[in-house]
């Protein structure tokens, strides 16, 4: 029924899923509902993030797990700043999606996550501490050898320069990106 409106409907399967009492498939339409929702409604959105986040702490970890996990740590990170959300809950999504991101051994999603966490901290109004994280986050997405993680984090970094008065260092490695 309504196969053609499986996004607008994830919700409702998230919540059949978790009665039901599988948490994984719970997970994953719950995912599909803040995707959905992503800019039409953020505050859902990180709702339905923030339910992943729940439902997977009991289930036992699998790369299925450990990804989904991930990604909803991501995501919300992400829309964090946008939703009120407090310092201390953003922190502790990083760090638990820290643990999770190292425990891959993947330098590319060790480098996404932390690179997730630098807007929250910039501007939550620390923008130096955030320009001290991007030499490490750099390191690793240059262990990765991808092109657009590095013009983001460069593109990032830019901004922060910027932002903490470094003008001339951020006008070189703006004119540096555009190329």
């Amino acid at each position: 029924l309504h196969a053609d409106k499986l996004d607008e409907r994830a919700a409702l399967l998230a919540h059949h899923w978790e009665k039901a009492g599988d948490h994984v498939q719970a997970s994953l339409c719950h995912a599909r509902a803040a995707e959905w929702a992503g800019v039409r409604d953020p505050a859902e959105a990180l709702r339905h993030w923030r339910e992943v986040i729940t439902l997977l702490e009991g289930v036992p970890e699998s790369a299925e797990t450990i990804g989904l996990g991930l990604m909803a740590r991501l995501r919300f990170l992400g829309m964090a700043w946008r939703q009120g959300v407090t310092e201390d809950e953003a922190g502790r999504i990083f760090a638990e999606g820290n643990a999770l991101a190292e425990r891959t051994g993947n330098p590319y999603l060790s480098a996404l996550l932390k690179f997730s966490g630098i807007g929250f901290q910039a501007l939550a109004g620390d923008c130096k501490g955030a320009l001290d994280r991007m030499p490490e986050i750099l390191s690793l997405a240059e262990q990765t050898g991808d092109a657009g993680l590095r013009l983001a984090i460069d593109s990032v970094t830019s901004w922060l320069l910027r932002m903490v008065g470094r003008l001339e260092e951020a006008l070189a490695l703006a004119d540096r990106v555009i190329e």
